[in-house]
């Protein structure tokens, strides 16, 4: 007997996707972010390496820590958007002046938005070794987090976004020094199971004394980035700083291909505000919130960040936030499921074929129970050879073997997926805490 499941269409939560809010660490920038805890499963901690290593090997981390406390205490996951290049909006903070001060780095200093920023030659050996040194204290700490999600692998350029910061004299340096950057975080983190998002955004500016903003074709792309030994860190995904409004072809390439074979999901932060795409007549740049959302989707998203007016958005256009939680990240759906006549010895295969309707991927592992519950006894299988990473956007079919033996009457059959950690994921399904029934039989 087959049975045909359908999509219920309402908003779901799970670990490893949804919306992200924006909260900085220090006192000296509000970024409004979401109070509300509803539909808001993640927050983003933005702060610097200049403000946590105030002198060399002198941490504080009480303000990141005490952050952690107020949203992990709600319920909410963590991820951490820590610089170590400016980031413009605190006054672009980023490498602390000690580094340069103490060991004489070279640095390209620029005035960016009404700001003076900093930004080191990255091969210098002594501007890597402080560098390493803070991230392997980093990873040290935190890196058996289970509430920290994601870390941006915030380290070249204006905001960390790896674009705009020290050019070297030709473009195999500068490649090159993209490239050991790279190295230095995925070397510090790879002992962890924290993923790192590095942004895929393009280099803007025009002015430059290399024509990085527009590459011929995608190997020049890549090679301008650095990302052309990406490949060699399975710890390393992406995110896309700058949607509606920014994304190019090449960029949006690359994210094609992590989503279809890198191990983990990946972020999209917007362009611009609600309010500004609110007000303009023609939107900014064309886009409007929806628009922007639009685009958003289509580069795989697990999670994405609210606007920077995110208390607005929310407000405003729950409907919006709710529509999100529809599209991004995994949306895993057993469609159909196929019961085989049951054997003597009361043994069968239950048949099914899942889909994945939302625009993410589950990239951490689950496995599947099945329960069979009558008036007599309930009997559990784990099928732990079932995997949900693989559910893209293809069918994934599965076959698992269960055993009707003991009981009679009336059987309902519930199905679960179910994280390490024990937790039951929500499917697109109605039913109870992650538990949905597919069927009652007659045995």
């Amino acid at each position: 007997m087959k049975w045909y499941l359908e999509d219920n269409n309402k908003a779901i939560s799970n670990k490893g996707m949804g919306w992200v809010s924006h909260v900085y660490c220090g006192d000296t920038v509000d970024y409004n972010d979401v109070e509300e805890v509803k539909y808001v499963d993640n927050v983003a901690l933005l702060y610097t390496w200049s403000e946590i290593e105030i002198e060399e090997g002198v941490y504080d981390f009480s303000k990141i820590d005490e952050k952690m406390e107020k949203y992990t205490s709600r319920g909410q996951y963590i991820h951490f958007r820590i610089s170590t290049d400016p980031m413009i909006y605190n006054g672009a903070k980023g490498v602390p002046n000690w580094v340069f001060e103490k060991y004489n780095v070279k640095y390209f200093e620029r005035d960016d938005y009404g700001c003076v920023a900093k930004f080191p030659d990255y091969l210098d050996k002594n501007y890597q070794r402080c560098l390493k040194n803070f991230l392997d204290k980093m990873a040290e700490k935190y890196g058996d987090n289970k509430n920290i999600l994601q870390i941006d692998l915030r380290g070249y350029g204006e905001w960390g976004e790896w674009h705009s910061g020290y050019l070297h004299e030709n473009l195999a340096t500068h490649n090159e020094a993209l490239k050991q950057i790279i190295d230095i975080w995925a070397k510090a983190f790879e002992k962890t199971n924290i993923p790192l998002a590095i942004s895929s955004s393009y280099e803007w500016r025009s002015d430059l004394k290399f024509n990085l903003h527009a590459p011929r074709n995608f190997d020049e792309y890549k090679y301008y980035q650095g990302f052309d030994t990406l490949e060699n860190y399975p710890n390393i995904t992406f995110r896309r700083d700058g949607i509606a409004g920014a994304l190019r072809v090449y960029d949006k390439q690359i994210i094609d291909e992590h989503y279809k074979n890198g191990k983990y999901g990946i972020t999209a932060e917007f362009f611009s505000t609600y309010l500004k795409s609110k007000e303009m007549p023609d939107g900014v740049r064309g886009y409007h919130t929806l628009d922007a959302l639009e685009e958003a989707f289509q580069i795989h998203p697990n999670y994405m960040m609210f606007m920077w007016d995110s208390n607005q958005f929310y407000n405003e256009r729950f409907d919006l936030v709710e529509y999100g939680l529809k599209r991004m990240g995994f949306r895993l759906l057993p469609k159909e499921i196929e019961i085989d006549q049951i054997n003597k010895t009361g043994y069968t295969t239950i048949k099914q074929c899942w889909i994945n309707t939302g625009s993410g991927k589950l990239d951490y592992d689950a496995s599947l129970h099945i329960e069979l519950v009558s008036n007599s006894q309930t009997k559990k299988f784990i099928d732990k050879s079932f995997n949900p990473k693989r559910i893209l956007d293809k069918e994934y079919n599965h076959i698992t073997n269960v055993s009707f033996e003991g009981l009679s009457g009336e059987v309902e059959v519930y199905i679960s997926l179910v994280d390490n950690d024990g937790k039951k994921l929500n499917l697109p399904l109605d039913g109870t805490c992650g538990r949905y029934k597919v069927c009652t039989l007659n045995i």
